[in-house]
């Protein structure tokens, strides 16, 4: 079976690729070397996770903020732009959800007892909200699409949009809290949530 992992076929296009860049031009190498360099990125969904995982909370903040401010001014362009922005950093949510689906894979045979019990309960609470990012995002995109056919109805979704994006955010911080104890001891002011051990609960149905 051939090895698809992105990183390993970046390694190995990169060693036949760096016999020949000497003949290219210097623009061409620069942008290889800067494919070559996301592929590697592309590649670590810890990383990716890290670098995105801001924008379900503080991107969402920031595109709620803009609606309010045109609702109260009455500036349509800026509702509609805050509704995109809405739709796009709520929509996020899926690729984040993605990346630390890899990302904990990859780190949890590196954390202690604690650590990873932190790590499932992150994960818990992110099966529970994921769902209403999704809602906000497709409710957010209606009301521009209806927009212009059904102003009076797209009006009633701009405000249940802006109901849905702030229990996202309050989603995103519940979410997120759990996050930072992963790696942060000083930020765990409770005990870590009980998880079964996988021992037991096999036990536990052989005697069922």
């Amino acid at each position: 079976m051939q090895d698809c992992d992105p990183v390993s076929l970046a390694n190995r296009g990169w060693k036949e690729i760096n016999q020949t860049l000497p003949h290219f031009p210097k623009a061409l190498h620069r942008w290889i070397e800067v494919d070559y360099a996301l592929m590697q990125f592309l590649g670590q969904p810890e990383y990716v996770h890290v670098m995105l995982h801001p924008m379900p909370v503080i991107g969402l903040l920031v595109a709620v903020l803009g609606l309010i401010l045109g609702l109260i001014f009455k500036g349509k362009a800026a509702v509609t732009i805050s509704m995109l922005l809405i739709a796009m950093t709520a929509g996020s949510a899926y690729f984040i959800y993605e990346s630390g689906e890899g990302a904990e894979h990859r780190i949890e045979d590196t954390l202690d007892k604690e650590s990873k019990g932190w790590l499932h309960e992150h994960e818990d609470r992110t099966d529970v909200a994921i769902y209403l990012f999704y809602v906000t995002a497709f409710v957010a995109l209606a009301a521009v699409i209806m927009g212009p056919i059904i102003p009076g109805f797209a009006r009633g979704m701009i405000w249940a949009t802006l109901a849905l994006a702030c229990f996202s955010i309050l989603a995103g911080g519940w979410i997120g809290r759990a996050g930072a104890r992963i790696n942060h001891p000083e930020l765990r002011d409770q005990e870590v949530p009980l998880q079964p051990a996988p021992e037991e609960t096999s036990y536990t149905d052989e005697q069922v």
